[in-house]
């Protein structure tokens, strides 16, 4: 377990001795010394030039001259996790909801980036607890029309396309698609819960991912144009300006909440971005959505108070005992972040606070790795980190 500055951890690797700096600064003096051993002292006056020459490059090429930094092995930190015990009581304890549906897509991310089947396997056996061979799913309900149920719809979709269950899995989106055809809406076409007429972000993550993965699949291109309205009248009706951020809810196209909700935020994000991933590339949605997560990836970075300090419950506001980190909706939003930049929405600037932060999860590990939505939601993080690094 790392310290509570992340120094020591045993999954960094160490630097290298000497840098290439270092070296050059070597032989530049070298080469320096022997042309003033080997000249007599009538000759000074014309090597001088060459030897200022040669203590400038030194000096250029040596300023600053410090050790690389130590470089994080995020796949190591995703397969901690991911082997971890808290791993082991979701795998024994699968149900049809959201944290089996993110743990489901933590290990086929995992995967996909270090090939390791293991991984995968473990993926369809939290699956087949759940889907039967006709594609029935144990404890789903379609009657309910509540979006939460959509979550596992991109996990199955990512099973379906790794070819594993034949049929049995797209029978089962299928099910699940069924729902939206009939899914309760507002006046202005936004997708709710049956019972309620609030839109909350969190509704956008459960529901868009799996709704645009069906929607490429079987080509349905209205869809696209149904999941940019979802997100266009949701930014707009939940948008705080003075943080760049989002309220976590709105009824009646006006915000529901007094300040922005981590995480929702973590969520929403992350949503935005694995739509982003399926959305046809000549969109025009793909630069909106674009300009969108770089608006709350500079909004969450002017909220933080601090290098060492994460994101409180309410971001915009210090965490404290009052308000605790919100340690899920945090690696929501680096794993958003990170594939931000994976697929170039997302400058290096960004990266680099995203790795940072990063580490302050890291740090604060023994404070979350009972919590299984934010140990699945690091484990997807820590992935996607990696991939960006291949």
């Amino acid at each position: 377990m790392p310290n509570s500055t992340g120094e020591n951890y045993p999954l960094f690797t160490q630097p290298r001795r000497l840098t290439p700096k270092v070296r050059i600064v070597s032989y530049l003096c070298g080469a320096g010394r022997c042309l003033a051993q080997t000249t007599d002292i009538h000759s000074y006056m014309y090597m001088k030039p060459i030897l200022s020459f040669l203590a400038l490059c030194a000096a250029l090429v040596a300023v600053p001259v410090r050790a690389a930094r130590p470089a994080v092995d995020y796949l190591a930190l995703a397969r901690e996790v991911a082997d971890g015990e808290c791993a082991a009581r979701q795998a024994s304890a699968a149900a049809w909801d959201g944290t089996t549906a993110t743990w489901g897509n933590a290990w086929l991310r995992l995967y996909d980036v270090s090939g390791d089947s293991t991984y995968l396997e473990r993926a369809k056996t939290l699956a087949d607890e759940l889907v039967d061979e006709e594609g029935t799913i144990s404890g789903y309900e379609k009657e309910r029309y509540d979006l939460r149920d959509l979550q596992g719809g991109a996990f199955l979709y990512h099973l379906h396309q790794h070819n594993k269950g034949g049929e049995r899995y797209l029978n089962a989106q299928m099910h699940l698609r069924e729902q939206l055809y009939r899914q309760p809406r507002t006046a202005d076409r936004l997708f709710v819960c049956a019972g309620t007429d609030t839109v909350r972000l969190e509704g956008l993550y459960d529901a868009m991912p799996f709704y645009c993965m069906y929607a490429a699949m079987f080509d349905q291109s209205k869809v696209f144009d149904d999941i940019v309205l979802q997100y266009e009248v949701t930014d707009e009706h939940t948008l705080d300006a003075s943080t760049g951020l989002n309220y976590g809810a709105c009824r009646d196209g006006r915000a529901a909440a007094r300040e922005p909700d981590m995480r929702q935020t973590g969520l929403y994000m992350a949503g935005l971005t694995d739509v982003l991933e399926y959305f046809p590339w000549d969109h025009p949605f793909r630069e909106k959505a674009g300009e969108m997560l770089a608006r709350m990836t500079r909004g969450l970075s002017r909220c933080r108070t601090g290098k060492h300090t994460l994101w409180g419950a309410v971001p915009n506001r210090a965490a404290d005992a009052v308000n605790p980190v919100s340690f899920s909706g945090t690696a929501a939003a680096l794993y958003a972040e990170a594939k931000g930049v994976r697929l170039g929405y997302l400058d290096k600037k960004e990266w680099k606070k995203a790795q940072q932060a990063f580490g302050l999860l890291v740090a604060q590990m023994g404070e979350w790795q009972d919590d299984a939505e934010a140990c699945a939601w690091f484990v997807l993080a820590a992935a996607e980190m990696a991939a960006v690094g291949k």
